[in-house]
């Protein structure tokens, strides 16, 4: 977040002011001054550039928005892995190919009942017959093969499923932690735009009103656009619990 790159360049001046061991009475009253605008002015600029912003970069605090960054990123490379692992298209392959078994153990069963009826009086009609057998128990190893292939690729992607659905559940509870804190921020202002002055002091009245005024706009605006966010973050949810359970049942079938 670009105010935080600021911040940190303001918490070093204030180190190296107060590290010094003669602090001129200017140091003090700039340190003061600094300090003032790091508590304050910079907190509402970073709810005003949040409230520019969708998605992750709408996180006006620091720690949230490092933490949905980094999930963020994990979602990212989740998603990505599961390229190639359609979860509708792997069970209708699992189907398929169960269809295809039951056919050839129905075509095994006749060719043995064949053979077994066999009167041997003809050799070419007898190797006829156990070549046809012999061609249908190959062909079944070989998709029994297929199966045990697609089994394994249906339970890793079961796993990548499982994988990316833990970290969307994790994003979840950041964005209740967002919204908690921007209530929070609601109800007490001051880490944002300072304590409320005495009504004497009409300038700085003046300039509180309108600080508060700016900060509940921001947040307005970014509570919006996390529920906007959120809605299409709970439909991808959905629709990747109900791929998972889809992986499920193609590792089920028999």
């Amino acid at each position: 977040m670009k105010n935080l790159s600021i911040t940190r360049s303001m918490n070093g001046i204030l180190l190296v002011l107060l590290k010094t061991e003669k602090r001129s009475a200017y140091g003090l009253l700039l340190l003061f001054f600094m300090a003032s605008f790091v508590a304050q002015s910079q907190n509402l600029t970073a709810f005003m550039n949040a409230s520019k912003k969708e998605g992750v970069n709408s996180i006006p605090y620091d720690d949230l928005f490092e933490q949905a960054g980094d999930l963020q990123g994990d979602k990212n490379a989740a998603h990505k892995a599961l390229e190639g692992y359609s979860a509708s298209g792997l069970k209708t392959s699992k189907v398929n190919l169960l269809r295809i078994k039951k056919e050839m153990q129905e075509d095994r069963e006749e060719a043995e009942k064949k053979l077994a009826a066999d009167d041997k009086k003809s050799s070419s009609v007898t190797n006829n017959l156990k070549s046809t057998l012999a061609k249908v128990i190959d062909e079944q190893k070989k998709l029994e093969g297929e199966i045990t292939t697609l089994n394994a690729k249906i339970s890793d992607g079961l796993e990548k499923r499982v994988a990316i659905n833990l970290i969307r559940a994790e994003i979840t509870k950041v964005y209740a932690k967002v919204d908690d804190k921007l209530d929070a921020s609601l109800s007490n202002p001051t880490p944002h735009i300072g304590a409320k002055p005495s009504a004497s002091d009409v300038a700085a009245t003046k300039k509180y009103n309108a600080d508060l005024t700016a900060l509940k706009g921001y947040i307005s605006t970014i509570k919006s656009k996390n529920e906007k966010g959120f809605e299409s973050h709970k439909t991808e949810i959905a629709d990747s619990l109900a791929a998972e359970n889809t992986l499920r049942e193609a590792l089920a079938l028999h």
